[in-house]
């Protein structure tokens, strides 16, 4: 079953593996499962233009197989089972789960319907073409396209109508509500609208089914999977030492043990074979693992992840994947088969889903030296009169890492304050690369450091005010920080996950919409963790306020204030500067973000202190005049 319109013939190496990938291990023991697989081997043209693209010309399409088994004391295995799989290159498939399960319905209904009834039944190629033709007949036609600062926006805060003007929805309501005289806040600020999904319906069998569509569509975001069940399952284990079966990219460059959960982002960034193991459990558990695996290593900052992805694997692809990527690119894989854990030469790193241990396989190569990092020594490049007065900055950021998803999880923080968390600490690993390449090359532009390529220029020509990239206390600090993760970068530098982040940040160089005149996320975490000269504090409101006038400059920086880091205080505390130039500057950018789409949202949020403060500067704005 596909939603491509284009009679694109199956590859021949998916459709030999089409029945098992669809007939799990042990589908008739469960009354019902799901598995989601990808075909990657489309050239392009071969399918339309909705679908994901590669570097290679390749179409990735992603299909989502449902599995229905029925007890039977007639059928082989005590059981009949069918499966049924859609195909669409859109990777929302989780969207797509009403329609194959009114299908399913057709194809095997339940036993309470009659004889007399199942004989007037629509055949099954009636039920293929009903499921066709709806699953290629919704509309995303007025689904908003979202810039990536917007969507970092929208994926951060909890709020229903974040970007509501966006949607056509709103729109005609609004317009409604003004013609019959009652336009109020429900209408001006979103009415029910949850401005994280698209709304959209089909018809199947007479009924309107709705179609509830993510706006935040990722490649490396397949099915809008939680990260909280594998962050649980490996954060809350009992403790292993892995000490035993140190590997350079995968253990941290310390002497004491590397947590394993981060021993497994270190080998999914490095392309390692990574393998989650769900023995005894339904095949959704292995398939959430992998596309959870995947979300959490791209966390918005990296890509390439999904390409390597086999959601589930069964023994017939022992030879064509496991044993054929030992010398070369890894897997991200699931299996239930419990065959696979006693043989570590299919696989580099075992995640045991029950059980929540991380296994270093005794066969994993070791890297040459060529792809060993070298440790640095020195001032970190910082000098003596640059060292930084940091507030509880200085334990090991894997440490600290693991201590606040300890936290969040125990007190059931949301999935995107979790989600925000990693990908911190990702964009930290990123920063900590290109550290590692401005000291490592101090008289040479690397793909990472060049001043025409790279977010964080390394002469920062053109900045209003000094600093980039992360934050150190000191020093020392910095350079153990760099030389703990050295040999990791060192792997992920020959990585395509690395190809495709230099091709990206080389992208956003040109984009003359960014912010241009300062780093503005080194800036301020400046603020938020630094203890500043007054003067030093007042130029980074000033060069905040001169820098960031646009709305999409303004995007920019809210998605970097989410609510749960306090929002906009970190601004707003600028109202209380004791220079008036400072003052100024803080009240004059908070007015442009009050009158952003987005930004009145994180205005209402201030306290009644900080919006007091923003009054009173109104008064002054207006005496000075």
């Amino acid at each position: 079953m596909s939603t491509r319109k284009a009679d694109v013939p199956v590859p021949s190496p998916l459709y030999r593996l089409l029945a098992a990938l669809m007939l799990p291990d042990q589908a008739h023991s469960r009354e019902q499962d799901w598995t989601v697989f990808f075909s990657h081997n489309l050239r392009r043209g071969s399918a339309t233009s909705n679908g994901h693209v590669d570097d290679a010309g390749r179409t990735r399409l992603y299909f989502i197989n449902l599995v229905n088994s029925r007890r039977s004391v007639d059928a082989k295995r005590g059981a009949r089972v069918r499966a049924l799989a859609l195909a669409t290159p859109h990777p929302f498939v989780e969207s797509f789960k009403p329609l194959l399960l009114l299908a399913m319905t057709d194809l095997f209904p339940p036993p309470s319907i009659s004889t007399s009834s199942q004989t007037n039944s629509p055949t099954p190629s009636d039920t293929l073409k009903k499921l066709y033709d709806c699953a290629n007949n919704f509309s995303l036609a007025g689904m908003p396209n979202f810039t990536p600062a917007e969507l970092a926006v929208l994926a951060a805060t909890p709020s229903r109508r974040m970007f509501v003007e966006s949607f056509p929805e709103f729109e005609r309501g609004k317009i409604k509500a003004l013609r019959a005289g009652s336009a109020g806040d429900s209408a001006g600020r979103g009415g029910n609208f949850d401005t994280h999904f698209y709304e959209s319906k089909v018809r199947f069998n007479a009924l309107e089914i709705p179609m509830r569509i993510p706006v935040e569509i990722s490649e490396e975001r397949v099915g809008g999977t939680s990260l909280i069940p594998l962050l649980g399952a490996i954060v809350n284990a009992p403790p292993r030492s892995l000490l035993d079966r140190r590997h350079a990219h995968l253990t941290l460059s310390s002497t004491r043990p590397t947590h394993a959960l981060i021993v497994l982002l270190n080998a999914i960034i490095t392309e390692k074979r990574v393998l989650f193991l769900g023995h005894g459990r339904p095949t959704s558990d292995v398939v959430d693992a992998v596309l959870a695996a995947c979300a959490l290593a791209s966390s918005g900052c990296l890509r390439g992840f999904t390409a390597r992805a086999l959601p589930y694997a069964e023994l017939g692809q022992v030879d064509d994947v496991f044993v054929a990527s030992r010398e070369g690119a890894g897997y991200i894989a699931g299996a239930t088969n419990p065959t696979f854990a006693s043989h570590p030469g299919w696989w580099d790193v075992l995640c045991d889903l029950s059980t929540g241990e991380v296994r270093v396989s005794s066969e994993i190569a070791r890297p040459d030296e060529t792809q060993l990092g070298k440790m640095l020594s020195g001032d970190g490049g910082m000098g003596t009169t640059s060292t930084m007065r940091v507030e509880k900055f200085e334990d090991p950021i894997d440490v600290k890492f693991i201590e606040d998803l300890r936290h969040m999880l125990a007190e059931r923080y949301s999935e995107s304050i979790i989600r925000d968390r990693v990908r911190e600490y990702v964009y930290r690993f990123l920063q900590i690369a290109v550290a590692y390449d401005e000291l490592h090359f101090p008289n040479t532009d690397t793909p990472l450091t060049s001043s025409s390529t790279s977010p964080w220029p390394r002469a920062e020509s053109g900045f209003s005010v000094r600093g980039h990239g992360a934050i150190w206390s000191s020093g020392a600090n910095k350079l153990e920080e760099i030389n703990l993760y050295a040999h990791v970068i060192q792997g992920w530098k020959a990585t395509t996950s690395y190809k495709y982040f230099i091709s990206d940040m080389r992208a956003r160089a040109k984009d003359t919409t960014r912010i241009r005149t300062l780093d503005a996320q080194h800036q301020l975490e400046r603020l938020r963790r630094t203890k500043l000269s007054p003067r030093g504090a007042a130029e980074i409101y000033i060069a905040l306020r001169d820098g960031v006038s646009t709305a999409a400059q303004i995007t920019e920086l809210l998605a970097l204030m989410p609510e749960h880091r306090g929002g906009l205080e970190v601004l707003a505390f600028g109202l209380f500067h004791r220079a008036l130039d400072a003052r100024m500057a803080a009240y004059e950018l908070l007015l442009r973000i009050s009158l952003h789409p987005a930004g009145y949202h994180f205005y209402d949020k201030l306290n009644m202190m900080f919006k007091a403060a923003f009054v009173r500067m109104e008064g002054v704005k207006q005496g000075t005049q």
